[in-house]
């Protein structure tokens, strides 16, 4: 919990004066925040799980305990970058093979 507390002041630095009320706070300030992280070359993981993770726990709550009518991060994803290789083929090594064998009808 302790570096939620981190990402906390992070995201209230960030936001400024609206963290005094986090109903202020909009869909549009978490993404620029995701965007901003994305620039600064946090790791997609990083940013999915900690970062929009701890806001999303924010919200929630709030939303929970009707502090807040909405979870402005609710929806905001991170894409991610597959590495090369690590993803299945939709087809077996064999059936590549006989697909580009010449004179072979793919469809």
């Amino acid at each position: 919990m302790s570096s939620w507390r981190g990402i906390m002041r992070d995201l209230r630095s960030f936001v400024g004066e609206k963290a005094d009320d986090i109903t202020r706070i909009t869909a549009e300030d978490i993404v620029r925040r995701k965007d901003k992280l994305v620039r600064a070359n946090k790791a997609a993981a990083t940013i999915s799980r900690g970062y929009l993770g701890c806001a999303r726990a924010l919200f929630r709550f709030a939303v929970a305990n009707r502090f807040a009518a909405s979870d402005p991060s609710q929806g905001i994803k991170i894409a991610r970058k597959t590495k090369a290789g690590k993803k299945m083929l939709g087809y077996s090594g064999e059936e590549v093979a006989r697909l580009l064998e010449p004179g072979q009808q793919c469809f």
